[in-house]
This record gives C-alpha cells, structure tokens and sequence, in this order.
C-alpha cells in the first residue's frame, strides 16, 4: 500500500550459492505489487549491508534522498 517512491538496498555475494539474477527476482517478486520502486544490489556484502558494505550502502541511500 505504499505509494512513495522505495529504494531497496539488498545483499548479494557469490557464497549464496545461488546466481544473482536469481536473487534479484526474488526481491522483484516480493514487491511487485509497489507502484514506485529500483532495486540496489550491493555485492560482496550479506544480510547486514549497512556493516558489510558502508560506503555503498551510504551512497546508495544519498543518491535516493537526493532524487
């Protein structure tokens, strides 16, 4: 139900074991009911982006809150 504009920063690092168009389909599908939405993958990083990978993660969101 959300109609603002979302940014989802996500993890992916080839030790998943899977490929990551795969994950990236995963978090497509998951919202794909949201009007206004990109999608960030941030690699080599796990479920805590914001720890493994500050400078991207930070990056990430300024690009978003200066949109």
């Amino acid at each position: 139900r959300i109609k603002a504009q979302m940014e989802i920063v996500y993890a992916y690092d080839a030790l998943f074991g899977i490929p990551a168009t795969r994950v990236e389909a995963m978090y497509r599908q998951a919202y794909a009911s949201a009007p206004h939405i990109r999608f960030t993958r941030i690699d080599e990083s796990f479920h805590f982006v914001m720890l493994d990978q500050p400078e991207r993660f930070a990056s990430a969101v300024k690009a978003f809150l200066n949109e």
